[in-house]
């Protein structure tokens, strides 16, 4: 009975011992290895990374972390905030289980991996491979290099792993600052002229395709559009590019000289894919960007240059000519109080004329000396010291503009257009020809008719 009990006992013994060894052992050592491969490759503490390398199977795109943040092969920066969402999700990964050893790859769509991802850490790198998808779809099938183990993984970080590296670039097109901006040349097919604008101090200054002080607020604008500028996204360079018929090269300096940006911008088409292109020095990548950059790029050059009419002190103004058609009125200052032909005026409306007057701008500046006609409107300012004035010929001028400013809402909204002329003018503070519009006439006359506010 005794030997029968030991025999029991011992058999006992042995199929628990079998059972550790055979079931529960590797139950534990599955265990410790997946809680190994988590804390080593799915890191709570994102911080350590120091090192993202992924192969999608068209050459390795490394991403580093330096002092000014992350950078990409290439010298591309990376978005930080982009990187700091990449880097959150992998750290919510999780391996579900293991499926499979090395020997078992080609089973898992592992011999030849969709993916290589590595992750570096001050204590190593972490080689990842990605495969195919489960039957299940809920997660893919990858293989760790250090574990040597094929094991499933969820799917949210799997496809977060797999990110094409080039969602990760920062989307601004130019690393620029305004205020390092000191010189922009855009030689321009489209209008075959080169528009030279460089700043002199503390004023911008034209120095081509006509020399003279360029409008400050339509060269803010300009910079803003370049610092601004994001791509839409990223595609492949082609040579024939260069061969589109309309095209601009892009030279921007710093202030002192050195050449910072240099990048050729090609318009392909109006179709959504094709679009505007800018590759810029040096630089992986195209970015194809909005129409409306080109348009910006492409403006006449006669925009750039100073277009302001009137520059004068309103309280130094002692008498006003004003043409008006055929008819002619004076406006004079006698003591301090205003008479339109001899009739007394309200001074608050003086005022906001003068006021109009001197924020007027010419919609652009042209080129080439142009033959006066009949004169239509004539505004003069005679101050103490000097004479300004603008003289409105019955020359139209719609060609030299847009053909979307040639029509405006009659009231702001309105689905009702009328038509807008635009005339060959010459004003005593611009040193060319100018084209101003009928509107803006309308407007500064009406001043003269409106309520004494």
């Amino acid at each position: 009975m005794k030997l029968k009990t030991t025999v029991i006992l011992l058999i006992i013994s042995l199929l628990t011992g079998a059972g550790y060894f055979l079931y529960i052992k590797p139950l534990i050592e599955e265990k410790k290895r997946i809680e190994e491969f988590e804390k080593r490759f799915f890191r709570a503490d994102i911080d350590s990374i120091l090192l993202f390398k992924v192969d999608r199977g068209r050459g390795p795109v490394e991403v580093i972390k330096t002092k000014q943040g992350w950078v990409m092969t290439g010298n591309l920066k990376v978005d930080r905030g982009v990187m700091r969402k990449f880097l959150s999700t992998l750290s919510k990964g999780k391996l579900i289980k293991i499926v499979g050893d090395s020997d078992e790859k080609a089973k898992f769509g592992l011999d030849e991996p969709k993916v290589r991802i590595a992750l570096g850490f001050k204590d190593g790198v972490e080689v990842l491979l990605l495969g195919d998808r489960n039957p299940a779809d809920t997660g893919y099938y990858a293989y760790s290099e250090n574990l040597g183990k094929v094991f499933l993984i969820n799917r949210e970080v799997a496809e977060g792993l797999a990110i094409d590296p080039y969602k990760l670039v920062e989307k601004k097109v130019f690393s620029l600052k305004p205020e390092e901006i000191g010189r922009i040349k855009m030689t321009r097919t489209k209008s075959n002229d080169i528009v030279d604008l460089m700043l002199n101090g503390e004023n911008w200054y034209m120095k081509s395709p006509f020399k003279g002080p360029a409008d400050e607020s339509a060269v803010k604008s300009l910079t803003g559009s370049l610092v601004l500028l994001k791509t839409r996204s990223f595609v492949e360079w082609e040579n024939d590019f260069l061969k589109f018929p309309w095209r601009v090269k892009l030279q921007i300096y710093d202030r002192s000289g050195r050449l910072i940006e240099s990048a050729d911008i090609v318009f392909r088409g109006t179709e959504w894919y094709k679009g505007v292109v800018v590759k810029r020095m040096n630089s992986k990548l195209t970015y194809r960007v909005r129409r409306e950059f080109w348009n910006v790029l492409n403006r006449r050059a006669g925009v750039f240059y100073k277009r302001d009419l009137f520059d004068f002190n309103p309280d130094k103004v002692r008498r006003i000519e004003v043409i008006d058609g055929k008819k002619i009125h004076k406006i004079i200052k006698r003591n301090n109080r205003w008479y339109i032909n001899s009739e007394e005026i309200p001074s608050g409306r003086v005022q906001l004329f003068l006021k109009e007057l001197n924020s007027w701008k010419a919609n652009i500046v042209l080129k080439h000396t142009e033959e006066k006609g009949p004169v239509i409107y004539s505004f003069r300012i005679f101050t103490d010291s000097q004479t300004q004035s603008i003289t409105v010929y019955d020359i139209l001028k719609d060609l030299e503009v847009s053909e979307t400013k040639m029509f405006a809402p009659v009231k702001p909204g309105s689905p009702i257009t009328k038509k807008v002329d635009f005339w060959l003018s010459w004003a005593s503070q611009v040193d060319r020809p100018v084209v101003v519009n009928s509107l803006s006439i309308k407007h500064i006359l009406s001043t003269l008719k409106a309520e004494d506010e």
